[in-house]
Order: structure tokens, then C-alpha cells, then sequence
């Protein structure tokens, strides 16, 4: 069986990949990531501050830093690490040499957005609630 990479492989062009929907983005899922997002930050805002019945910026502030690092380590550790990186639950037949499937730079980028831009999304939001 000839190897092909995921490109060739997903799209069904030919080997010198000549399709002009090659580059082709899916606009709906650029437009659905800002809204996702902010749903995302407006459940976290309303269990912390509805639900745990946090009280201005500190205690809004903790409590979102602890679930937003939380479900980033999960999704660090165990979706991306062990079930994409180790288990055989992601490999396309046909692909096996593009292998890790996530690359360095993403996996990088990841991380820099788990330990750092998570709790900085938490204090904007402990501080946008503190001022209501």
C-alpha cells in the first residue's frame, strides 16, 4: 500500500496536490471559537460566582484560575499526551508517519495557554464581575 500524507489522503487529490480546495477554511469554526469562548468564561463566571458564591475580585479570581488550569491540565495530560500521543484511538490508516499528530509548536503554544493565559482570562473576568 503507497503512503500519503493526511492532506492527500483527507482530500482525495492525487499525489502532486493540485486541488484548488486545498487551502479552503471552514469559516464556521473561525466564527464559533471567539462565541465558544465566551460561553466558556460565562459558565466558569456564573458556577464561581452563582453557584460557589464567590465575592469580589480575589475570591472570583482563584477559584476560576483553579477550574480554567484544572481542565487545561487534563486536556494537557490526558487527551493530548496519552490518548492522541500514546494510544492507538487516533491513528488513520495512512497516516502513521505523520505521526505525533500534534506537533511541538501546537503542544507548546498549549501549555504557554493552560499555565499563563488562563489565569490571565480569569483576572479579566474577576474583573469585569467585580465591577457590576
Amino acid at each position: 500500500m503507497r503512503q500519503t500524507s493526511l492532506h492527500t489522503h483527507l482530500s482525495g487529490e492525487g499525489a502532486l496536490g493540485t486541488s484548488k480546495n486545498a487551502c479552503k477554511v471552514d469559516i464556521n469554526h473561525i466564527c464559533n471559537v471567539p462565541v465558544n469562548c465566551f460561553l466558556y468564561m460565562k459558565y466558569c463566571a456564573t458556577m464561581v460566582y452563582g453557584v460557589n458564591g464567590a465575592e469580589g475580585f480575589w475570591e472570583g479570581f482563584w477559584q476560576m484560575s483553579v477550574i480554567l488550569v484544572a481542565s487545561g491540565l487534563f486536556d494537557r495530560f490526558f487527551i493530548d499526551w496519552y490518548w492522541v500521543g500514546k494510544t492507538k484511538a487516533w491513528i488513520i490508516p495512512g497516516t502513521e508517519d505523520l505521526r505525533p499528530y500534534i506537533p511541538k509548536n501546537v503542544i507548546i503554544r498549549k501549555w504557554i495557554a493552560t499555565l499563563v493565559a488562563n489565569p490571565l482570562i480569569a483576572a479579566a473576568v474577576a474583573g469585569l464581575v467585580s465591577l457590576f
